[in-house]
């Protein structure tokens, strides 16, 4: 089971990566915006396959990335 999780973290790695792209010179600026649901009940026992949404608690944020030079790039981000 430990092997299938590892392989599967890798694969969706691999799958990820293909549709990176980075600021260039010529695209010098990104934008993104994201969102995100926490259920944590305080508890990190055995029970993490209990899927009771109690209490749900949205987050989010919006990111930006300018191109400098080569070697830097400035990155500003809001999470909420």
């Amino acid at each position: 089971m430990k092997i299938l999780k590892q392989t599967l973290l890798l694969g969706s790695l691999i799958l990820a990566s293909a549709s990176l792209q980075a600021q260039t010179s010529e695209q010098r600026s990104a934008i993104t915006v994201f969102g995100s649901i926490l259920n944590y009940d305080g508890d990190l026992g055995s029970e993490y396959t209990n899927f009771e949404f109690k209490d749900i608690n949205p987050g989010g944020g919006i990111s930006f990335n300018q191109y400098l030079t080569s070697s830097f790039d400035f990155d500003g981000s809001i999470n909420l």
